[in-house]
């Protein structure tokens, strides 16, 4: 099992001095690079398959998604192998 990213709730977002709510699908957690260099996928998408008109990828840092595991909107799940 890898970790994972649930989300809690509906993501608030702030980019270039707006706030954006983002209702979003899933983050793919970036377990291959050093926990410095981490980019995870916050991908939110109309459908049950990616890639439809409207759907969106956005990349969060490592300390974004740490801020939005403190903020509530997530919950980091570590997994075992």
């Amino acid at each position: 099992m890898k970790t994972q990213v649930r989300i809690l709730r509906d993501i608030q977002l702030r980019r270039d001095g707006h706030v954006y709510t983002v209702r979003c699908s899933r983050v793919e957690y970036d377990t291959k690079r050093p926990t410095g260099k981490k980019l995870h996928y916050l991908l939110y998408q109309q459908g049950s398959h990616y890639g439809t008109v409207g759907d969106c990828c956005d990349m969060l840092t490592h300390a974004e998604l740490l801020d939005l595991q403190r903020k509530g909107f997530v919950q980091i799940v570590c997994g075992r192998r």
